[in-house]
This record gives C-alpha cells, sequence and structure tokens, in this order.
C-alpha cells in the first residue's frame, strides 16, 4: 500500500491518492521515482498478527440469579 502524503502536490500521471501496490507498480518506474523524490508517497504495510490468543469468557449470570447488592446502614448486633 503506498499512503499520498504530498498535501495536495501530485506528479502529473500519478493520482493524488492512496494506491495499492498493484495500481502503484503499473506506473513507470521514472514516474514512481520522481513522486518518491517529491516526497508524496510513502510505502506503508499492515501487519495482521499470527498468535492471537483467544480468551473465553463465561457468560454473564441471569439478572433473577444475582443476588442483590447489600445496602442500607451497617448496624450494630444487639446484646
Amino acid at each position: 500500500m503506498w499512503q499520498y502524503v504530498g498535501n495536495g502536490s501530485s506528479t502529473n500521471g500519478i493520482p493524488a491518492r492512496d494506491l495499492t501496490d498493484e495500481e502503484w507498480n503499473a506506473i513507470p518506474k521514472w514516474l514512481r521515482d520522481i513522486a518518491l523524490g517529491h516526497g508524496y508517497y510513502k510505502n506503508i504495510t499492515a501487519s495482521v498478527p499470527v498468535d492471537v490468543e483467544v480468551v473465553v469468557t463465561e457468560p454473564a449470570p441471569e439478572p433473577d440469579a444475582v443476588e442483590p447488592p447489600k445496602t442500607g446502614p451497617k448496624r450494630k448486633p444487639l446484646k
């Protein structure tokens, strides 16, 4: 992937937008060299993680199965 960073500037014959590798390679090398020399494009690669850890969580309990929170003031035991 070739990211356009020309900020409105461009080289005739090359679109002023991000280009796929296929689009970039279809442009003549001498024209690509001019665009790169002006700093209008940079090569970026998207990396995809290969080793992904899958985390399995327990389903949440049903709402009626959850104990209501204990609220109110704490009381001292009676003597």
